[in-house]
């Protein structure tokens, strides 16, 4: 059984002041951009990470998310890059493919591109200037969007659409000034979970007709963070976010909530079925263990790509893997049961592959945003690297690895440690100065851009 889509939108325990005012207008950032073109490696800084996979507008390769922006498929093997200024300096928190449509949430409200080339805001001026913290597609009504918001200064953080964004609407029975941090849905579109914070206080609301809603306190001990990661089964599965690991939680129709697995380390990825009681939990840095009596017992961590989002699209499950210590950005294998032991992985793109801005009209947001970081951007995002045939040599005259970010060959095998070592990029010494020591970008998928502590 598939699981429904979620934002996996985390929230922190101690409450900071929110933005109350939009994000500078997408012209002045683009100037600030031009000044500050030196150090765009720096405002970059930080390892490249693959978040998350939309649904795709070409078949059989879907859109990628990564804390540089998007990735989308160009022509052969080659993708094109949307880069994260697109929604302000500070980048998207929240994303969400529906009906083939990009929607990117920020802490200016929610923007959204069918083309990829312009990035409006949506909604009609209700979620302008709100911290937008996940959006996501009804299951059950194809027009249909939600999303919750963090602004504590208004008394409705769920906000819903029935007209694919032109227009939302505040949903009532939240108290004032919760801050809402995820949203997840029934298979038939009911039971409704959000969960977030009353002040100090982690937070589950349910509503089972869509209407009247309960909420229930969570226990905070340890906990710091909280986003629902999918529903499966009528459950909503909940991560914990703790100091020390990750814990993964159900959380019933009736408020009830279990605690199924403590991780060892961050929760990145969740995905459930094909068969009921059947659910898959992995983290980078802690594999993907798997479960087949509905969160009762799990097996052992399984060795293999790095986990950074886990997702069924049809008859396939896609990972978002570690680009440089997989070989690959994003992998495929066919569905299957039983244990991530058992599937194949293959990759389906590279950063490498990407090689260039995706072609816009010269005064679209991507053009005039993206276009004059990519000189900058592109080395440390191991952007368009050259191919590695056979022979080990690149589609250039020099070594593999030697300029640039060998990518795997489409449809080899990838494994765990495959390609280690070949992303080093040779670069200037004042550049690495400026380049940030720390990454990724923003804490682990989904999460808002905010430090740890706040929120």
């Amino acid at each position: 059984m598939t699981p429904s889509r979620t934002s996996a939108a985390a929230s922190t325990r101690r409450r900071c002041p929110r933005p109350e005012a939009p994000a500078p207008s997408r012209r002045v950032a683009a100037g600030l951009l031009l000044l500050l073109l030196p150090l765009a490696a720096g405002a970059h800084g930080g390892p490249h990470d693959s978040i998350d996979v939309g649904e795709g507008r070409t078949d059989g390769a879907p859109d990628l998310a990564t804390n540089y922006g998007l990735l989308v498929p160009g022509e052969g093997e080659d993708w094109a890059w949307i880069c994260e200024e697109v929604t302000g300096p500070q980048g998207f928190s929240a994303q969400a493919q529906v009906q083939g449509r990009w929607f990117l949430g920020s802490v200016g409200g929610l923007q959204a591109s069918e083309d990829g080339c312009d990035w409006p805001l949506v909604g009609g001026g209700a979620l302008d200037g709100l911290f937008v913290t996940s959006v996501q597609g009804d299951v059950a009504v194809a027009s249909r969007l939600w999303v919750t918001t963090a602004s504590g200064d208004q008394d409705h953080a769920l906000w819903r659409s029935e007209d694919l964004g032109a227009t939302f609407a505040p949903v009532p029975g939240f108290e004032p000034g919760a801050t809402l941090r995820g949203f997840g849905q029934g298979e038939g579109g009911l039971p409704l979970f959000v969960v977030g914070w009353v002040g100090t206080q982690p937070t589950a609301w349910i509503s089972a007709d869509g209407a009247a809603w309960s909420a229930h306190p969570i226990p905070p001990e340890d906990v710091y963070g909280v986003a629902i990661l999918g529903v499966a089964d009528g459950a909503a599965w909940v991560r914990l976010a703790g100091l020390d690991q990750d814990r993964l939680a159900r959380l019933d129709p009736d408020g009830a909530l279990v605690e199924a697995l403590a991780m060892g380390g961050a929760i990145t990825a969740f995905d459930a079925g094909p068969a009921a009681g059947t659910l898959h939990v992995g983290g980078r840095e802690v594999g993907l263990r798997t479960s087949l009596d509905g969160g009762e017992s799990w097996g052992p961590a399984v060795a293999g790509p790095a986990p950074g989002c886990l997702r069924t699209r049809g008859d396939t499950r896609l990972l978002c893997a570690d680009d440089q210590a997989d070989g690959a950005a994003l992998v495929r294998a066919p569905l299957a049961e039983g244990d991530s032991a058992t599937w194949s992985w293959t990759p389906v793109v590279s950063y490498g592959q990407v090689r260039g801005p995706l072609a816009c009209p010269a005064d679209s947001d991507v053009a005039r945003l993206c276009e004059p970081l990519w000189d900058v951007a592109a080395p440390e995002a191991g952007f368009d690297a050259p191919t590695v045939d056979d022979t080990g040599k690149t589609g250039d005259t020099g070594e593999a690895g030697e300029t640039g970010q060998a990518r795997a060959a489409p449809d080899a095998p990838v494994g765990c440690c495959a390609g280690r070592g070949a992303g080093l990029v040779l670069l200037a010494p004042g550049w690495l100065l400026l380049r940030r020591p720390a990454g990724p970008r923003r804490s682990p998928p989904g999460e808002p851009p905010l430090r740890r502590g706040c929120g």
